[in-house]
């Protein structure tokens, strides 16, 4: 009976979430720094990880044989090749759904390449 209960719970509270969704206002100049600050820390994340894919090349390239060294290199560089490619086509319709968005579950408002129309806005900056 009490999980019953707290799957119920999940669930209406669940359906009960998009109703809490407001228009976006004007920004103000904190939600603008705080904009500022969190892209900053995008990037600064991004390089963090690119570098961390050097070192994981070097660690690889120093424990196979001289022979296999640009096989190695190049299957690291596929790695990123492949991971920024499928952000690309599904990791950012997935993050920033919009409108368009199935059942609350997927988001596919700009599948691909091709931004959604709401794009423009604070929301997507």
């Amino acid at each position: 009976m009490h999980r019953i209960r707290s799957v119920l719970t999940y669930v209406c509270v669940a359906c009960l979430l998009p109703t809490l969704a407001q228009a976006a206002s004007d920004p103000t100049v904190e939600e603008q720094l705080l904009l500022t600050i969190n892209n900053l820390w995008m990037v600064l994340a991004t390089v963090l990880v690119f570098a961390m894919h050097l070192g994981f090349s070097a660690l690889e390239a120093g424990l196979t044989q001289a022979k296999n060294t640009v096989n190695v290199l190049f299957k690291n560089l596929c790695v990123v090749a492949i991971g920024l490619l499928t952000y690309a086509a599904v990791g950012f319709s997935l993050m920033y759904p919009g409108p368009d968005f199935a059942g609350g579950l997927l988001g596919f408002a700009g599948f691909g390449l091709h931004p959604p129309a709401e794009a423009e806005t604070f929301a997507y900056a």
